[in-house]
């Protein structure tokens, strides 16, 4: 069953900061900064993820809603990356993780447009 927590809490937070950057988890506020960020066309050169057209709202719509769902349910959880110096949104990462063990995490895949 389906819970409504995250998978990082807030203790574990600092965690996710680094030297440079820092993760914070993506939620509603962070969509329209995301939004323009990730039209750019080089990031989906190779995935095709989303495609820089006429529906380009309507899909990062949809793969912002499925990014925000994935962390309810627990199949991973989405991060804004902030630049550390002055809290600027650089893009978004989405790593899938299967399964815990213990504090551990195995990666799947990660995606992220910087």
């Amino acid at each position: 069953m389906p819970t409504t927590h995250p998978l990082i809490t807030a203790d574990q937070l600092p965690a996710l900061r680094g030297a440079y950057i820092y993760l914070e988890p993506a939620t509603e506020a962070h969509r329209e900064l995301l939004r323009p960020l990730a039209k750019d066309e080089r990031l989906w050169e190779f995935t095709r993820t989303l495609l820089i057209d006429d529906t380009y709202d309507t899909q990062f719509d949809d793969y912002y809603n499925i990014a925000l769902a994935t962390t309810v349910n627990e199949d991973g959880q989405a991060f804004v990356i902030r630049q550390t110096k002055d809290d600027r949104i650089l893009g978004m990462t989405r790593p899938g993780i299967f399964p815990r063990f213990g504090d551990r995490f195995t990666t799947k895949n990660v995606s992220c447009y910087c």
